[in-house]
């Protein structure tokens, strides 16, 4: 089969984080990611010196759609549910990608836990922000700590995210305004 020579570095990062997805960051060899995508080992080590460079890029890239899609709706939403709501749809795909970075976390290489951990920290900080702004507009108690319930609320999207993966026969997903912040005792 002939290799493709127009392949850019943004296919290949886009078809490795379909992969991080699948099958997680140690589920794919750069040999079945060139294969994946049509190019030859070589030119893919051509756009990634190592494994650690392109899952750092695949952290990277989507630490920018993160953070432009948390900008868009911290600016144009307003009210802590609809901050939620439309902060967990926009992650999409994105959500599991992160879930699955968080997952592997512990056996990737340091440049790939860099990228990770800057993009789950950018994450929760958008979180914690619109916390803290419910917290200020009344929708929150004054007690309410942003950083933790961000935490939680981050956790909620990624373990559903996961859980989604398992789709169990005769089981509806969890409505997404079911946040933990929201129950009432």
């Amino acid at each position: 089969m002939a290799k493709r020579k127009d392949v850019t570095k943004e296919q290949i990062i886009e078809i490795a984080a379909m992969m991080v997805r699948t099958r997680g960051c140690n589920g794919f060899s750069t040999r079945q990611l060139a294969d994946e995508v049509g190019i030859s080992s070589a030119s893919l080590h051509h756009h990634f010196t190592t494994k650690d460079d392109l899952i750092a890029a695949v952290a990277a890239t989507c630490r920018d759609r993160v953070n432009r899609s948390q900008g868009v709706i911290a600016a144009e939403i307003e009210g802590f549910a609809l901050h939620l709501s439309h902060s967990s749809q926009a992650l999409g795909d994105d959500a599991l990608l992160i879930a699955m970075l968080a997952a592997d976390f512990p056996t990737l290489p340091a440049k790939s836990q860099d990228e990770a951990r800057q993009l789950i920290a950018n994450l929760r900080g958008w979180l914690s922000r619109f916390v803290a702004q419910a917290r200020t507009d009344g929708e929150l108690p004054e007690d309410a700590v942003p950083d933790q319930v961000a935490g939680n609320v981050l956790a909620e999207i990624l373990g559903s995210a996961l859980l989604q993966r398992v789709a169990l026969p005769g089981t509806l997903p969890v409505p997404p305004m079911t946040w933990g912040w929201q129950r009432v005792d």
